[in-house]
């Protein structure tokens, strides 16, 4: 790998709220989140795509037209852990993150991209983290 020249372009922007607010969201968001499959539940990786939202981008960079993000989440069934996923994306969407402050719409066109069963049957992750894309990678 070698070092940052000043020829290199930017392959991506970091977005997040500033001020305390900002920096209360981000120290929440260190805080692990278990996820658990009690009996009679399964342990699911869900990753989600979202459109239908436009994020200002300031400089005149290339404005980000889609995302991706992984939860992990328990359910009894693939739809019902899908449906699980969707809505943990979409209270992040609404809560602490501040996305949709960012954007024009409240609320993120989802649909799940892939979704597979795991053989765990606890997850501790913390952060829930966001790819931008001007286009489907």
């Amino acid at each position: 790998m070698s070092k940052p020249s000043r020829d290199d372009k930017p392959v991506g922007t970091i977005v997040q709220p500033g001020g305390p607010l900002g920096v209360i969201s981000r120290l929440i968001k260190r805080v692990p989140r278990p996820a658990l499959a009690l009996p009679g539940e399964s342990l699911f990786r869900i990753l989600i795509g979202g459109t239908g939202f436009s994020l200002r981008v300031q400089g005149g960079e290339p404005v980000p037209k889609e995302f991706f993000t992984t939860r992990f989440v328990a359910a009894r069934t693939r739809r019902e852990a899908e449906a699980l996923g969707c809505r943990k994306v979409l209270a992040d969407w609404r809560g602490w993150s501040h996305w949709s402050s960012y954007t024009a719409v409240a609320d993120p066109l989802l649909r799940v991209e892939e979704s597979a069963e795991i053989p765990d049957r606890f997850r501790l992750r913390s952060a829930t983290g966001y790819a931008f894309y001007e286009d489907n990678p």
